[in-house]
């Protein structure tokens, strides 16, 4: 029997695993272990333990970070190798974790003896165009932090960039990135490519509740974001809203779950 470790390091990976594993279930016969991380907002997320129990068998650990307190994150990362070695001695086991280059995935990438496939968002950066240094620049602060733990922890070195209009988004090169095991989201209503899933899944069957299909909104920090430059930016996430429910109908239940940083963005 096959093994799966999937990496819940942010409420985002939780809700992606939970109906990863029941489409995966169809298919192959398998035990799945959560490596739950103690990322922060979990803290805020009353029903995440709860959720927790679908998995066959959750190992809690502190999350490893690129942080500044050294002497802190890098006695996680080596508590973190230890925990992948005592997962690695499961027979017949692989991870799948929903990012790229958190601390956490480059871990599992260097020192698991185990196949990992990562299952991402695609980026909206083009590193290798010629107007990609027009749009970011050289995070030189978040490289110095980035590679001391590289260098101390044997990982592949990387190369951070911050976009030029907000700080909020980053984008995290690498030379020579191993990508043969990536998969990538895409629009449910796609057309999908040889290395592409589809999402947002579909939840089928019992929910415990009832048998009326529901669509989740994930929230975020909508009006924190300075690269929106529209007077109204409300204006544009309600009309996408109202997209989203004219193509799933008026026989659907629609349930909005904030960011833990919202603000106000629930009263628009």
């Amino acid at each position: 029997m096959k093994n799966i470790c999937f990496l819940i390091d942010h409420p985002f990976d939780l809700a992606l695993f939970l109906r990863l594993r029941l489409i995966l279930k169809d298919y192959i016969e398998f035990t799945d272990i959560a490596l739950m991380t103690d990322q922060s907002y979990f803290k805020k997320c009353e029903s995440c333990q709860d959720l927790l129990s679908e998995f066959d068998k959750v190992v809690h650990i502190q999350k490893p970070q690129f942080s500044r307190n050294l002497f802190v994150h890098f006695s996680r990362s080596i508590s973190f190798i230890r925990t992948l070695r005592e997962i690695d001695k499961i027979q017949n086991v692989f991870y799948i974790t929903a990012n790229r280059s958190e601390l956490t995935t480059q871990l599992i990438m260097k020192y698991s003896r185990r196949k990992v496939i990562r299952v991402l968002q695609k980026s909206n950066a083009d590193f290798y165009s010629k107007s990609f240094l027009s749009h970011y620049r050289r995070d030189i602060r978040l490289r110095l932090i980035r590679n001391l733990y590289e260098i101390l922890l044997f990982l592949p070195f990387s190369y951070p960039y911050r976009n030029i209009d907000t700080d909020l988004i980053r984008y995290i090169a690498y030379k020579d990135e191993y990508k043969n095991g990536d998969l990538y989201l895409e629009n449910i209503h796609s057309k999908l490519g040889d290395n592409e899933i589809h999402f947002p899944f579909f939840i089928r069957g019992e929910t415990g509740f009832n048998n009326r299909k529901k669509v989740y909104f994930l929230g975020s920090r909508f009006l924190n974001y300075n690269f929106i430059i529209d007077d109204n930016p409300a204006e544009i996430i309600n009309n996408i809203l109202r997209k989203i429910e004219a193509t799933y109908g008026e026989h659907v239940e629609y349930i909005y779950k904030p960011h833990p940083l919202e603000t106000c963005e629930y009263l628009f």
